[in-house]
């Protein structure tokens, strides 16, 4: 399994495989905040995600659920949704 560490490549072999997106996922879109403990970038584990940062400015304890109380998040998920 590869995993994102400060925005680069923490040691994915040459031409490992991704997880595979299970059957009754159309479309994937992880939104994940830096400060968000539990949150985590996804495109180099599972196959067919697509990663998009969202700083919400609150602390490691209140990023998890903050994105939820943003009017900006729900504008920009729509954005990604029709795309």
């Amino acid at each position: 399994m590869c995993l994102l560490q400060k925005g680069k490549d923490a040691g994915c072999p040459e031409g490992s495989t991704l997880v595979p997106r299970l059957d009754n996922v159309d479309e994937w879109i992880n939104v994940f905040d830096r400060n968000d403990l539990l949150a985590f970038a996804t495109e180099r584990i599972f196959a067919g995600s697509s990663d998009f940062d969202y700083v919400t400015g609150r602390g490691l304890l209140a990023a998890h659920s903050a994105y939820f109380t943003m009017p900006g998040f729900f504008r920009r998920l729509a954005e990604r949704v029709r795309s």
